[in-house]
């Protein structure tokens, strides 16, 4: 076991209330309500995932955390909200008391599709694992609904812990094709936006 009922049970109150408290001061900010409104979902990292992850980390001599025991993912309806995103998440973790302990900003990369969402992650206090060598934490993943759509698809089809497969070369092929096609949707969906905003609005 990695995390006994009981703690599991208080990440899960916990997790609700960051939750709630995350979706309000996203939609609070005006330029995050720019076409479709965020949304905040969240999961709790299960026995097999969490076991499976830490395995992982031992063959390849890392430390046995779980930085993503509590995972969020923020969805935006444009790339242009993404830092505005960070900046309440930050702030939203400061008053929390939690400490960020990693920044990831892989969203501009092409290389790092279909997983281009940026990764902030914090620890986790109040909530333990059975064994003390393993701390638990916080992700918070911010990433547009395109590129999350295409993800969930992507991992559906042919993506497996970081190694896309190439049993079917035409998978492959598509796979990229609506990688290609999604950047340019954003890149024109952050456009519309950005010329919505300078362009002066009768009352």
């Amino acid at each position: 076991m990695i995390v006994d009922e009981d703690n599991r049970k208080h990440a899960k109150s916990i997790a609700t209330r960051f939750q709630r408290a995350l979706q309000e001061a996203l939609v609070s900010n005006r330029t995050l309500k720019e076409g479709i409104l965020p949304s905040v979902i969240y999961r709790i990292k299960d026995e097999r995932s969490s076991a499976g992850k830490l395995e992982r980390r031992y063959e390849h001599g890392l430390n046995q955390n779980l930085n993503d025991f509590i995972g969020f993912r923020i969805l935006l309806c444009h790339r242009d909200q993404i830092n505005p995103a960070v900046a309440i998440v930050r702030k939203w973790a400061a008053v929390r008391n939690l400490t960020e302990l990693h920044f990831d900003d892989p969203s501009t990369d092409l290389s790092k599709r279909p997983y281009r969402s940026t990764h902030i992650d914090f620890d986790l206090p109040g909530i333990y694992s059975v064994d003390c060598r393993t701390s638990l934490g916080v992700e918070v993943q911010i990433t547009t609904h395109f590129s999350n759509a295409i993800s969930e698809i992507s991992h559906s089809v042919a993506y497996e812990h970081g190694k896309t497969s190439h049993k079917n070369a035409s998978q492959v092929d598509l796979l990229n094709l609506l990688y290609s096609q999604t950047d340019a949707i954003e890149r024109a969906v952050s456009y519309l936006f950005g010329v919505e905003r300078k362009t002066p609005h009768k009352d």
